[in-house]
């Protein structure tokens, strides 16, 4: 794997982290340092219990040769004490990252959907976009689940390990050596799961995507009546199994990477173990470890081995899963923005096109070249051309939803690019020829842009020739425009008048 997708795999995990925090100070620092206390304190009294243990087998040891048993008392509480704690803190922390979770979603949920309403519309027209919009969703609950083990296990490991390390330190120092260098290969191998992960993304991408789009094609609303009249399905089947052997044969290919790293630091491992424990004896042997402290030793250290081995691939596997997902969060959020004044641009005052072009992301012609207008205040005009003239496109440049690659756009003699977009847009309305169908109430797909407006939809839909006493609307204003939520579904004619009453609805001064 190479050093530049090792560093983006782990550069991704740093910025994932920097924003979950962020997230987690947003719900308040106290919570936060119980958090990440509870888990430190799990691992710290485990840690704590093998040193008490040592103390608790030397006390067994000297009753059974003749001791009082009041010398088991007090270790054999702490013992109890240490599980006791180790397992209330355990579950403490459970109960934080449920809460947690919750908290942290809600703000990144937030988050995300006020990114979406502030960049450029521009931005949406690329289908790589829009399907990391639906997969963003996905990633943030990738962030909570892949911070969260990370900081839990992590904290937890960090404490167990340490403390560990400096009761074995104070025991033998060679030991602790040989302890700290048999953790390195369980490290090292965690690297190269996530950077192979990082690897498995960039690749599954694409083809996903194009598995997404056939699935789809076949069983979408908008395209499977076409699709099996034409008798494309078979066709689409095809390419559609063909994008998940694909899929699975990276998969594959990233299972035997990972099952050979985790192999391989298992063995290196065990070695460093065999070692650690050949030093034990040595150290036995040598008088400076009694068999009381060999034998808690022993047991702390099989149980260092087994967990850090298990939160070491356990990590490693959470990053493989979730990082492909987290990386769409951020590709959102660095998709561009809209800057500019906030000012008033009154499309009734008129609108100016300045020798505009316009080119849309990836296309290699101009969608609109070199193109002067000017529509005078109360003026009505058609723009007439062929399919992809760029007619639809100069409505959006219009509107200010678009702003050219080159020219000028002004409304009310305010220039598009130098406002923001709710400026650019405020005074204006439209009806596309592809509309939305939102599966809401008629009221909620009418009234939407101003719901605090006054006036009632009868005129709008009046003047787009459907009437509110129409037989296609059983509850009037009230009908529910969607089958699935026990509603009506309207005749594409029908739903289009719908789009045309919501544009005639929204205060403008160009529609």
């Amino acid at each position: 794997m190479s050093k530049d997708k090792q560093a983006v795999s782990f550069a991704l995990m740093g910025r994932t982290f920097r924003l979950y925090f962020k997230m987690m100070r947003e719900s308040g620092w106290g919570r936060m340092i119980l958090y990440i206390s509870t888990s430190l304190l799990t691992g710290a009294l485990y840690a704590l219990n093998t040193p008490v243990m040592e103390s608790l087998v030397t006390a067994v040891t000297n009753v059974a040769q003749g001791a009082g048993a009041s010398v088991i008392i007090l270790p054999a509480v702490l013992f109890f004490l240490c599980g006791a704690g180790a397992t209330s803190f355990d579950n403490i922390g459970m109960y934080y990252q449920i809460v947690f979770e919750q908290r942290v979603r809600s703000g990144l949920m937030r988050r995300l959907m006020r990114a979406i309403g502030h960049k450029e519309p521009i931005a949406l027209e690329d289908p790589e976009n829009l399907e990391s919009i639906e997969k963003a969703k996905k990633g943030v609950d990738g962030i909570h689940r892949l911070c969260s083990q990370y900081i839990n296990q992590g904290a937890y490991a960090l404490a167990y390990f340490g403390g560990m390390l400096i009761y074995v330190g104070l025991t033998s120092p060679l030991l602790a050596a040989l302890l700290l260098l048999s953790i390195i290969p369980l490290a090292l191998s965690n690297r190269l799961i996530m950077a192979q992960a990082s690897s498995l993304s960039d690749q599954l991408a694409p083809e996903q995507r194009a598995a997404d789009y056939c699935e789809k094609c076949m069983t979408d609303r908008e395209y499977f009546k076409e699709t099996r009249l034409l008798g494309a399905y078979a066709y689409f089947f095809r390419r559609y199994f063909g994008h998940l052997r694909e899929c699975v044969r990276l998969n594959r290919r990233f299972t035997n990477h990972e099952t050979l790293y985790k192999l391989g630091s298992d063995v290196l491992s065990l070695v460093g173990f065999a070692a650690v424990m050949t030093a034990m004896v040595f150290e036995l042997k040598n008088g400076r470890l009694n068999p009381a402290g060999f034998a808690a030793l022993l047991a702390g250290l099989l149980g260092v081995y087994g967990s850090m081995g298990y939160t070491v691939q356990n990590l490693s596997s959470h990053a493989a899963e979730q990082l492909p997902r987290v990386k769409f969060v951020f590709h959102l959020l660095d998709m561009p923005e809209r800057h500019g004044e906030t000012k008033a641009a009154d499309g009734a005052r008129g609108v100016t096109l300045d020798d505009v072009h316009f080119r849309y992301p990836g296309a290699e012609n101009e969608a609109v070249r070199g193109v002067s207008l000017e529509i005078q205040p109360g003026e009505t005009i058609a723009i007439v051309g062929e399919n992809g003239a760029g007619k639809t496109t100069i409505a959006r440049l219009l509107t200010g939803l678009y702003l050219p690659t080159q020219g000028r756009v002004l409304i009310g003699g305010e220039d598009t690019r130098s406002i923001d977009l709710p400026s650019a847009t405020e005074s204006a309305s439209a009806v596309f020829q592809k509309f939305a169908r939102y599966r809401m109430t008629l009221d909620e797909n009418v009234k939407m842009s101003d719901t605090k407006k006054d006036a009632g939809i009868g005129a709008a839909l009046d003047e787009a020739g459907l009437p509110l006493d129409s037989a296609c609307f059983p509850n009037g204003a009230d009908t529910m425009l969607a089958r699935e939520f026990d509603g009506v579904d309207l005749s594409g004619g029908e739903w289009q008048r719908v789009a045309i009453a919501r544009g005639l609805y929204r205060a403008h001064g160009l529609i």
